[in-house]
């Protein structure tokens, strides 16, 4: 179920004009022994953890990831609809490049309010 939200979330953002940045996701459910005798999934929750440019495609990927429940299908294990509950983040070019930075040289970056990067602790 992970991998269909991955791929449905890109399918429509790709559609839609997003530029995903980043996407990282786990999942949970919990296992049952149906009366059957036959196993099955329930409390199933899928967290993806996305990163796009601004604010105006982060509303459009909440939007899409609200709708996803519908378009992901169950397998035949899963009686159950996925409840998804993702994470989005902006990342403008200075933040992208503020991270890399800090990653590639191991520097910590100052943060204004809201985000910014404002300079390079030394």
């Amino acid at each position: 179920m992970e991998g269909r939200t991955l791929v449905a979330f890109l399918e429509q953002a790709r559609a839609q004009g997003v530029e995903v940045l980043f996407y990282q996701s786990s999942a949970v459910a919990r296992r049952v022994d149906g009366r059957d005798g036959q196993p099955h999934y329930t409390d199933l929750i899928v967290r993806p953890h996305v990163a796009v440019r601004g604010e105006e495609e982060a509303q459009t990927a909440r939007r899409i990831f609200d709708e996803l429940p519908e378009r992901c299908f169950p397998s035949s294990m899963l009686r159950l609809t996925p409840r998804i509950e993702p994470i989005i983040d902006t990342w403008d070019e200075q933040h992208a490049a503020a991270l890399e930075e800090n990653l590639r040289y191991d520097r910590h970056w100052r943060w204004r309010e809201g985000g910014r990067a404002v300079g390079c602790v030394p």
